[in-house]
């Protein structure tokens, strides 16, 4: 369950400051469904090359594209 993104953002916005969310589903809850432990650090390291290109508006890296 996400519980920090709107903390961050109604922090930046009260410093008018930008700010971003990327999210990775991991868990299924009502099926109680988990990615597999590969397939979750396949989808972290494409999360992380993401944050990375907006932080840096820089273009994406992953050949996995």
């Amino acid at each position: 369950v996400e519980m920090e993104a709107a903390t961050v953002f109604t922090v930046a916005a009260r410093h008018g400051a930008q700010a971003g969310c990327a999210l990775l589903v991991s868990d299924i809850v009502a099926s109680k469904q988990r990615i597999d432990s590969e397939a979750l650090l396949a989808a972290e390291l494409v999360l992380g090359e993401f944050a990375i290109a907006a932080l840096g508006h820089a273009p994406l890296v992953s050949s996995s594209r």
